[in-house]
């Protein structure tokens, strides 16, 4: 095996006065490839302009000291065209700022809300199911749930929603029971509105970026409030059931997913697609359980999940 050197230099920027230090790695083969370092006083003005200039939602960017170099990160939610905008901006300082895709979406660390965590509204504890906006008006947003849980709140007089730690959601937009069994809340409160659903598989959560319906044999995921995450298989499609306060049809019937009261709205995901919210269950023994369709609650209000 051949020696490996490695030898430092110092060089002034091609593109200015900043003092760069490049290493040299020296292989067996004799040929060498620069790792530019630049002085820390150049990356700090580079970063004070990119501070000002970038303003694309789902960046971050700041200097690596170990790498030598400022980094820019783009999570998932910055389109293609955006990147490309973002990777000509950053073209001028060449090796001095680097650009990556990040998976995930950047949030803050202010309360977040996600699907499958507990919601309450006049005493009813439900289950959060996706969050939503509008087709024709993004900055309109809200939340699925199960409509039972919206009607039962309504007719004890109350329409506000608040998460486990007390903090406000947003209010009752609307709610069908029975006959179909899906809600939606708009959201007013302080809290983030993220669309992701909890995830037991990481421990995490999971993005959701579109809706479909369920399809028979499918492997579907679903978290509650109390029940937490539980996996099944769906068995039938437009299935109906037939509740003491009244009938709900179309529903997808899933067998394995054990849930109980208070994770209605939970949502039924399969990956990053929205298929249902829960609407009831035949058992905690066998473990069937009921779920409208997200669709159809998406199609009467004019939203999408995000």
């Amino acid at each position: 095996m051949g020696m490996r050197t490695r030898i430092r230099v110092a060089a002034r920027s091609l593109t200015g006065t900043a003092l760069v230090l490049g290493a040299l790695l020296i292989g067996p083969g004799g040929q060498a490839q620069a790792a530019t370092r630049y002085d820390s006083a150049h990356l700090v003005s580079i970063q004070q302009t990119l501070n000002s200039t970038l303003n694309t939602p789902g960046t971050n960017w700041g200097i690596d000291a170990q790498a030598g170099r400022i980094e820019v990160h783009a999570d998932q939610t910055v389109s293609e065209a955006d990147y490309q905008a973002l990777s000509r901006a950053i073209a001028r300082y060449g090796n001095a700022v680097h650009l990556q895709r990040d998976p995930g979406k950047l949030q803050t660390a202010a309360t977040v809300i996600n699907g499958g965590d507990f919601i309450t509204s006049g005493g009813w504890g439900c289950t959060y199911g996706f969050s939503v906006e509008k087709k024709t008006d993004p900055s309109v947003k809200g939340f699925l749930t199960a409509g039972h849980c919206t009607v039962d709140a309504t007719n004890d007089g109350a329409s506000a929603w608040y998460n486990s730690s007390g903090n406000y959601l947003g209010d009752t937009t609307g709610g069908f029971f029975p006959g179909n069994d899906f809600g939606l809340v708009n959201s007013r409160g302080s809290v983030s509105y993220v669309g992701n659903v909890n995830d037991g598989i990481t421990g995490g959560v999971q993005d959701i970026t579109y809706s479909r319906d369920a399809k028979i044999g499918e492997y579907v995921c679903s978290f509650g409030a109390y029940s937490h995450y539980g996996c099944g298989t769906v068995v039938q499609n437009a299935w109906t059931a037939d509740y003491p306060a009244g009938k709900v049809f179309g529903l997808d019937e899933v067998d394995g997913i054990c849930r109980t009261e208070g994770d209605s709205g939970g949502p039924l995901y399969d990956d990053t697609a929205a298929l249902g919210l829960l609407s009831g269950t035949a058992s905690t023994d066998n473990c069937f359980s009921f779920y409208q369709p997200v669709n159809e609650a998406l199609s009467w209000y004019g939203m999408e999940v995000y």
